[in-house]
Protein backbone atom coordinates (compact mmCIF):
# COMPACT_ATOMS: atom_id res chain seq x y z
CA UNK A 1 0.00 0.00 0.00
CA UNK A 2 1.58 3.31 -1.38
CA UNK A 3 0.12 5.02 2.17
CA UNK A 4 2.42 2.98 4.41
CA UNK A 5 5.01 2.25 1.39
CA UNK A 6 5.81 6.36 0.34
CA UNK A 7 6.80 7.72 3.41
CA UNK A 8 8.80 4.53 4.33
CA UNK A 9 11.27 4.31 1.41
CA UNK A 10 11.09 8.39 1.16
CA UNK A 11 12.74 7.78 4.96
CA UNK A 12 15.07 4.96 3.49
CA UNK A 13 16.52 6.98 0.93
CA UNK A 14 15.85 10.69 2.55
CA UNK A 15 13.85 12.25 -0.25
CA UNK A 16 10.84 13.41 0.16
CA UNK A 17 8.93 11.14 -3.13
CA UNK A 18 5.62 12.78 -2.39
CA UNK A 19 6.53 16.56 -2.31
CA UNK A 20 7.67 15.11 -5.14
CA UNK A 21 5.42 13.66 -6.77
CA UNK A 22 2.76 16.38 -5.73
CA UNK A 23 5.09 19.02 -7.46
CA UNK A 24 5.11 16.77 -10.64
CA UNK A 25 1.12 16.67 -10.76
CA UNK A 26 0.72 20.39 -10.20
CA UNK A 27 3.15 21.07 -13.34
CA UNK A 28 6.01 22.74 -11.19
CA UNK A 29 9.58 22.15 -11.93
CA UNK A 30 11.14 19.63 -10.04
CA UNK A 31 14.86 19.20 -10.43
CA UNK A 32 16.44 16.27 -10.59
CA UNK A 33 17.58 13.43 -7.26
CA UNK A 34 19.85 11.28 -7.55
CA UNK A 35 19.87 8.25 -5.59
CA UNK A 36 22.28 5.70 -4.79
CA UNK A 37 21.40 3.14 -3.25
CA UNK A 38 24.77 1.61 -2.70
CA UNK A 39 26.05 4.65 -0.22
CA UNK A 40 23.96 3.93 2.10
CA UNK A 41 24.73 3.90 5.28
CA UNK A 42 22.08 1.41 6.74
CA UNK A 43 19.85 -1.28 5.86
CA UNK A 44 15.84 -0.40 5.82
CA UNK A 45 13.55 -3.35 6.66
CA UNK A 46 9.69 -3.39 6.31
CA UNK A 47 7.94 -6.34 8.21
CA UNK A 48 4.15 -6.94 8.68
CA UNK A 49 2.89 -7.65 12.26
CA UNK A 50 0.38 -10.60 12.80
CA UNK A 51 -1.68 -10.29 15.88
CA UNK A 52 -3.42 -13.37 15.64
CA UNK A 53 -5.35 -12.33 19.09
CA UNK A 54 -6.86 -9.20 17.78
CA UNK A 55 -8.58 -11.27 14.83
CA UNK A 56 -11.24 -12.93 15.86
CA UNK A 57 -11.67 -16.17 14.70
CA UNK A 58 -8.82 -15.90 12.47
CA UNK A 59 -6.83 -19.37 11.87
CA UNK A 60 -2.96 -18.86 13.12
CA UNK A 61 -1.55 -20.88 10.11
CA UNK A 62 -1.54 -17.68 7.05
CA UNK A 63 -3.41 -18.25 4.36
CA UNK A 64 -3.44 -16.08 0.71
CA UNK A 65 -5.06 -13.04 2.36
CA UNK A 66 -2.24 -13.39 5.54
CA UNK A 67 -4.03 -10.92 7.79
CA UNK A 68 -1.46 -8.88 8.82
CA UNK A 69 -2.73 -6.18 11.43
CA UNK A 70 0.25 -3.22 10.74
CA UNK A 71 3.67 -3.13 9.63
CA UNK A 72 7.02 -2.36 11.40
CA UNK A 73 9.98 -0.74 9.39
CA UNK A 74 12.86 -1.05 11.12
CA UNK A 75 16.80 0.10 10.03
CA UNK A 76 20.37 -1.53 11.11
CA UNK A 77 23.78 -1.76 9.96
CA UNK A 78 23.36 -5.13 8.05
CA UNK A 79 20.29 -6.66 7.20
CA UNK A 80 20.21 -9.34 10.57
CA UNK A 81 19.88 -6.62 13.10
CA UNK A 82 17.29 -5.07 10.68
CA UNK A 83 14.94 -7.53 10.51
CA UNK A 84 15.91 -8.60 14.04
CA UNK A 85 14.55 -4.97 15.16
CA UNK A 86 11.59 -5.58 13.32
Amino acid sequence: RASRSMPFISKTYNVNFIAMATRIMLGLPQPSVTIQPIDMDCVASKVPVFSFSRLKNSDPRLGVEMQSTGEVACFGQNQYEAFLKA
